[in-house]
């Protein structure tokens, strides 16, 4: 479904992000990119959503080649903005209609859908959420977890087959957390393709998913799952840390990858 070839970017070509990335992603499949902040994957995923294009290197998306040209033919772009979804890490910064209903609607709107479509669309996706009780409200009025559902909603409305989420926990309450864990896990049943970027150990080994790792230098390297990667290769990505404590008079020191594995 993707193929992304010795792809590098930097920002104002001067700014490294992307080093030389080499990555392939089957259909269906459940990729969760991890690292630590700066390392390049909010701008991975932008890459991949064609918000940016890349200054060397290529980036195909279902064996046609993304770059700035092809977005100039209006239904290559219709077709592409329908068929990826992009979830900011930022929740309010997708958010700007007057209410939930038109939030999740406006996408629809934009692509030209009809309206009785739109409002069977939005009322199913509303129920969806549990959600339908807010769909009235401005969002701005929101929770930080009903933001975040009204986002998630709007970015899946068309039903799209790629859906990138960048940090999609952040700021969220354990239940909140744990509903849309168990989203995603139904996204990638149903058959989508989901990549995450997070520095969430605790989600990576919740989700299983496929890893690809990024570095301090903006290079990354991919793991069938979890369990495969080692520990050498997390601290190089600071996704580790050495923890130290008292038991009783003793000084005892393990690795952490996670704050929610030390339990008091």
């Amino acid at each position: 479904m993707i193929e992304i070839k010795n792809l590098s970017y930097s920002y104002n070509k001067r700014f490294n992000a992307l080093n030389e990335i080499n990555l392939q992603i089957k259909e269906g499949s459940l990729l969760c990119v991890i690292g630590e902040n700066g390392c390049g994957k909010s701008t991975l995923l932008k890459t991949l959503d064609a918000l940016i294009f890349p200054d060397s290197g290529k980036y195909f998306y279902k064996g046609v080649e993304i770059n700035e040209k092809k977005f100039k033919d209006m239904d290559f772009l219709i077709n592409f903005r329908t068929d990826v979804a992009y979830l900011f890490q930022n929740s309010e910064s997708q958010l700007f209609c007057p209410t939930v209903f038109d939030e999740i609607a406006f996408s629809l709107r934009q692509l030209g859908f009809k309206e009785s479509e739109i409002v069977e669309r939005v009322n199913k996706i509303l129920k969806m959420f549990y959600i339908e009780r807010i769909k009235d409200r401005p969002p701005y009025s929101l929770s930080g977890g009903e933001k975040k559902k009204v986002a998630l909603a709007s970015v899946l409305i068309t039903n799209p087959s790629l859906i990138l989420l960048d940090e999609p926990t952040n700021d969220l309450d354990p239940k909140t957390q744990s509903a849309i864990f168990e989203m995603i896990l139904g996204l990638k049943s149903s058959g989508k393709t989901v990549i995450i970027a997070t520095h969430d150990i605790f989600m990576v080994k919740e989700l299983n998913p496929e890893v690809f790792v990024m570095f301090h230098d903006h290079s990354g390297v991919f793991f069938n799952k979890f369990s495969d990667i080692s520990l050498e290769i997390l601290d190089r990505a600071n996704l580790i840390y050495n923890h130290s404590h008292y038991h009783n008079s003793f000084i005892h020191s393990h690795i952490h990858t996670e704050a929610h594995e030390h339990k008091i």
